[in-house]
């Protein structure tokens, strides 16, 4: 079994994957297939990291942060494929560098 601190450290190393792959920015993520494909399965990548996260840490006083920052926020777009490419593009832009904020705080916490 995974202990919290790998599974945080997994979901670090997920979100500073998609920020390379998606440096280029909006454009590239919406016309360039591979960097749209591995953006989002490093987004999932990050979900199945994350989620195993929160009954381990229940304790921490970041967790309910870090919980509201892992929320989907809700909006409606058109949907490529079953997939919500402006919402995946905004929660890259806009929450991602928040959360690896947040999950560097708590590994930094941890013991060991």
């Amino acid at each position: 079994m995974r202990t919290d601190r790998l599974r945080l450290l997994d979901a670090i190393e997920q979100i500073e994957l998609i920020f390379s792959f998606s440096e280029r920015g909006r454009e590239s993520f919406f016309h360039d297939l591979i960097v749209q494909s591995a953006v989002l399965h490093r987004l999932a990548l990050l979900g199945e990291a994350c989620r195993g996260i929160f009954p381990g840490i229940a304790q921490s006083s970041s967790r309910d942060s870090l919980a509201a920052n892992c929320r989907v926020p809700k909006r409606r777009h058109p949907r490529v494929l079953g997939i919500d490419l402006e919402l995946a593009w905004a929660i890259v832009a806009e929450h991602l560098a928040l959360l690896a904020a947040q999950l560097n705080s708590v590994v930094a916490s941890l013991p060991g």
